[in-house]
């Protein structure tokens, strides 16, 4: 307002000034706007100059490009030679030219032939728009922005035909344009730092290339950018428009290609504030020197018409201002003349001197008001309890800090208007009206227990005091309420009630233990004076319960106190149990007979783990005892007998060991001389022998064979049983893996898929493990051998952190009814007619499982197949499933 009033004042002088330099202004302002337009007509053609050049290196490139897949074309290795051979030379082209992701021919079906990048399986590119497009005009052809399917980079891809002598198709050649290379050549090309230089596929308005964040605007779809919008329909021109990053720019643009298809444009952006940065310049000069032209031109008139007549005029306002802010003191200041500033000066500071004197009444109440206000302000606020209060119609008019963090609101405001109600549980509102009833009727203070909601819907009970609110005239304005959240001695009082009948449970279940026990219970507090004991002890001690309670250990029991009492106290001074005490003696009612007793002390302590007494556990073991005593006779003689049963079992094997590998080595050599005399005779006099004497030989010769295999079997049995064990660390899967070779040379004819995986190494011996394995793939390869195509499998796996080796194939299999046959000596379940073999591989194989302290079962379905399990040491045995 005093601004307003000093420039009424000054209009004059002001408007005078302002009058002189608008004509410069306008002056100012024609010379900018001719500045500005000559900066945009050159910005253009510096647009038009840098495109030109950039979109010739562009169209330059491409040349390249048609010229080396022309050559291609025509090169001999790409069409006649071994795929091999055309991709080493694509690949050193490649390698001579690294802006190139790829190069590759392709037939006339798009199956790409060889390629400069190693191909991971065949590649058909028929679907390629661009491929399309060559195979129908026979022509050169610029593709898309495309992710290569062969290298899996962004590239621009171009193609070239292949024609034959007579001109028909036979294939074509593909350069893949590494768009990466493109970028970098465009973050080099020489322009100012705020040019933007864009290449784009005409197309589908993709970006291909660009000097300013390739990464993030290579491969852009932007079709609907103003920019793209504008070259696409304009084709070559300038545009000030905004760019695909939302900055304004003049663009220049030009296609690489004249004609109906150009393929590729080239764009050069200038930003708008670098086109008009001189002629912005030189404006803000010239506003900035006029402006301290006017600014001093006007600070002359405002001080000069200052000392005339605003002196007196200022120190009245001054004085105003202050009296508004309260400072009742304040006078203008100036002399009262005769004039009309003086009578206004007078008049204010009458004005001044009168108000000063009624605020200085006023003051004094509003001092007793506030500090009445601020008592009961504190009270309010840090009451710990919620207070509210409520108008006429059950509305929060006003609520404390404690109410807001009560009922879980943000803030005061929050709660300001809400209804009474709200903060009720349902079930006790009509016990709250009753309330609201009571406290509007009469002036007493009115006290309930209610169920109150927070914010969230969260019940907790409150104590809760109301009082009604009068006006001074005695009317009811509304009513104060004070809530006080008693969750807590609710929980309290039921954490007491819950503790009672708990203590009262714990008291009854004692006294049916003290009853009930078989065995003898009781209690004796810091003085060793017995406070509790049931019948069962009391009748040991030979004594009544009553004569126990509240006499000593040793007035009960003198005989055992030398004993009883140092354990006790030892008891209640280390606050630590002695449990399970054997001790022996006698009782009064039986004072000949020997007892045995098992006994032990537990301390009694209090909340605050002082030790009350010791808890004393007795029970007779004496039956038990004498029983102990009888077991342990019964297994010394057991442990003798059958010692004497183990050493005769143990000869009895040895013996029968000796045997059979006497049998096994003993016949060893004449089984070898029938056979080999059988052979040679057949050999060697075949012509003088008729057909009944050389099928007389023939089974003779079966026999010695049949035999041998049968001694080998037996061998390898005894082997198993008497050989000593040496054990290490074995690779299974190594030595499957020897042994399916070796049966593969023994029928190569066969077609068999072994699948052999790793397993965990096996502790066990070498030789043995191999005679395990040997049997195992063996039988399978012998039980497969009727299949056109078999599968043997070996491999592992965990069970409850166990390893299990298995060898499973598809031939014959077997029964299960039958399995517990498998493992037995001579045992078969097939005919010497159907499968060869001796039947003492598997019972081997049993025994070398078993020493190692495994176990071996099998599992099998007719024409299923079969597998055989096994675990080895150093692991869980596994059971059998």
């Amino acid at each position: 307002m005093n601004r307003l009033v000093l420039s009424s004042l000054r209009v004059r002088s002001l408007l005078l000034v302002l009058l002189a330099v608008i004509p410069a202004l306008g002056v100012m302002l024609f010379s900018a706007t001719w500045e500005r337009r000559s900066a945009k007509n050159e910005a253009r053609a510096e647009a038009v100059r840098l495109v030109a050049p950039a979109s010739g290196d562009l169209a330059q490139s491409v040349k390249g490009v048609r010229q080396l897949l022309a050559a291609m074309a025509y090169a001999h290795q790409l069409h006649a030679g071994s795929k091999e051979a055309c991709g080493a030379l694509l690949a050193q082209i490649r390698d001579l030219n690294p802006r190139y992701a790829n190069l590759a021919s392709v037939d006339p079906r798009g199956n790409v032939l060889c390629s400069a990048v190693p191909l991971k399986h065949p590649v058909n590119i028929s679907d390629f728009t661009w491929f399309q497009i060559m195979i129908r005009t026979r022509g050169f052809v610029i593709g898309r922005y495309q992710v290569r399917r062969v290298t899996e980079k962004p590239s621009l891809h171009f193609g070239y035909p292949i024609l034959d002598d007579a001109g028909l198709l036979t294939g074509g050649v593909f350069a893949s344009l590494d768009l990466a290379w493109l970028n970098e050549q465009a973050t080099r090309t020489k322009l100012p730092e705020e040019f933007v230089f864009t290449i784009l596929d005409d197309r589908e308005g993709t970006i291909l290339a660009r000097n300013v964040n390739p990464a993030r605007w290579m491969g852009r779809h932007l079709p609907d950018a103003p920019v793209v919008k504008a070259i696409l329909s304009t084709g070559e021109g300038l545009a000030e428009i905004q760019g695909v990053d939302g900055v304004a720019r003049l663009y220049a643009f030009k296609p690489l290609f004249r004609g109906t298809d150009p393929g590729l444009y080239v764009t050069v952006g200038i930003p708008r504030d670098a086109l008009y940065a001189k002629a912005n310049r030189s404006l803000t000069r010239n506003l900035t020197g006029l402006g301290l032209v006017a600014l001093l031109a006007l600070a002359a008139a405002w001080f000069g018409s200052d000392l005339a007549i605003l002196r007196p005029v200022k120190a009245l306002l001054r004085a105003a201002n202050r009296l508004g802010k309260g400072d009742l003191s304040a006078r203008a200041g100036v002399g009262h003349g005769a004039g009309e500033i003086g009578q206004l000066t007078r008049t204010f500071d009458g004005m001044a001197e009168s108000i000063e004197q009624n605020a200085m009444m006023r003051n004094q109440a509003e001092v007793l008001l506030r500090e009445s206000e601020e008592r009961y302000r504190k009270l309010f606020e840090t009451s710990p309890d919620a207070i509210a209060v409520f108008d006429l119609n059950q509305n929060v008019i006003m609520v404390n800090e404690q109410s807001v963090r009560l009922f879980g609101y943000e803030s005061a405001e929050e709660m300001i208007g809400v209804n009474l109600y709200e903060f009720i549980a349902p079930e006790d509102r009509p016990l709250v009206e009753e309330t609201a009833r009571n406290t509007m009727e009469s002036e007493a203070v009115n006290r309930r227990e209610v169920t109150n909601l927070k914010k969230d819907g969260t019940r907790f009970p409150v104590e809760v005091s109301t009082a009604l609110i009068l006006d001074a005239e005695g009317k009811p304005l509304g009513h104060i309420a004070i809530a006080r959240d008693i969750s807590e001695r609710k929980r309290a009082e039921g954490a007491l009630r819950e503790s009672e009948v708990l203590a009262r449970r714990r008291l009854a279940e004692l006294d049916q233990i003290y009853t009930n026990s078989p065995v003898g219970l009781a209690l004796v507090d810091r003085e060793l004076r017995f406070v509790r004991i049931n019948e069962r002890l009391a009748a040991i001690n030979g004594r009544s319960v009553s004569d126990h309670i509240g006499h000593t250990v040793r007035e009960v029991l003198p005989e055992f106190a030398d004993r009883l009492e140092p354990l006790l106290r030892g008891v209640i001074k280390s606050k630590q149990p002695v449990i399970d005490v054997e001790t022996h003696g006698s009782t009064p009612a039986q004072p000949d007979v020997r007892r045995e007793w098992l006994t032990s002390y537990y301390p009694l302590l209090a909340p605050d783990g002082t030790v009350q007494g010791v808890n004393a556990v007795i029970q007779e073991i004496t039956d038990h005892k004498r029983r102990e005593e009888e077991i342990r006779h019964l297994n010394a003689e057991l442990e003798h007998r059958v010692a004497q049963r183990t050493a005769e079992l143990e000869n009895a094997v040895k013996e029968l060991e000796a045997f059979s590998y006497s049998v096994s080595h003993d016949l060893r050599a004449p089984v070898r001389h029938i056979e080999g005399f059988s052979k040679a005779v057949l050999e060697d006099y075949a012509d003088k022998l008729d057909l009944e004497g050389k099928r007389d030989l023939e089974r003779v010769r079966a026999a010695a064979l049949r035999m041998g295999e049968i001694i080998d079997g037996l061998f390898n049995l005894s082997l198993a049983t008497r050989s000593a064990l040496h054990l290490q660390e074995v690779n299974l899967s190594e030595m499957a893996t020897a042994i399916a070779a070796e049966l593969r040379e023994t029928q190569p004819e066969r077609t068999v898929e072994f699948s052999i995986a790793p397993v965990p190494q096996a502790l066990g011996d070498v030789r043995l493990l191999r005679l395990v394995l040997e049997n195992l793939l063996g039988n399978a390869w012998k039980y497969t051998s009727k299949q056109t195509r078999a599968r043997i499998e070996f491999g592992a796996f965990d069970r409850e952190e166990r390893t299990v080796y298995y060898v499973k194939d598809d031939g014959v299999g077997f029964d299960m009814a039958h399995a517990m046959k498998l493992f037995r000596a001579f045992e078969r379940l097939h005919s010497p007619g159907e499968f060869k073999g001796s039947g003492i591989g598997l019972a081997t194989v049993l025994r070398i499982i078993r020493r190692h302290g495994g176990h071996i079962w099998a599992e099998g379905r007719r024409e299923q197949g079969a597998t055989f399990y096994f675990t080895l040491p150093g692991r869980e045995i596994a059971d059998p499933p």
